[in-house]
């Protein structure tokens, strides 16, 4: 199974970054699409000027459809700042192949909210 995820990231310098690019790292091929150079162990970067602004996550949907003929099963789309654990992923790609159409699984989001302790 060939899975490529693609991350933008206006910040690569933030620390959570690096942790979404180490867990993506333990089950794909990581490709970082941002505006400043970096140190992080990603498999590609494709470097915009910031004047790309809000525009930097579509650039993500364009390599997808720039690059249908490569050898993907799977295109994961993550942003930056949320963690899909590897269990996670595997669970969900269990699931897929598991469930009969028309079902497809995905991922829930939810952020934790400090001042209370409650998820939303």
């Amino acid at each position: 199974m060939e899975l490529v995820s693609l991350i933008p990231s206006y910040n690569p310098h933030n620390e959570f970054v690096e942790t979404v690019v180490n867990e993506c790292k333990k089950f794909s091929k990581v490709i970082l699409f941002t505006t400043e150079p970096h140190n992080l162990k990603v498999d590609e970067t494709i470097l915009f000027d910031k004047t790309v602004g809000r525009e930097l996550v579509y650039k993500c949907r364009e390599w997808v459809l720039n690059n249908l003929n490569q050898n993907w099963d799977y295109v994961l789309y993550n942003e930056d700042d949320i963690l899909i654990p590897h269990q996670s992923f595997k669970n969900v790609l269990n699931l897929y192949q598991t469930l009969p159409s028309p079902f497809i699984p995905g991922f829930i989001r939810y952020e934790f909210d400090d001042r209370d302790n409650t998820k939303r």
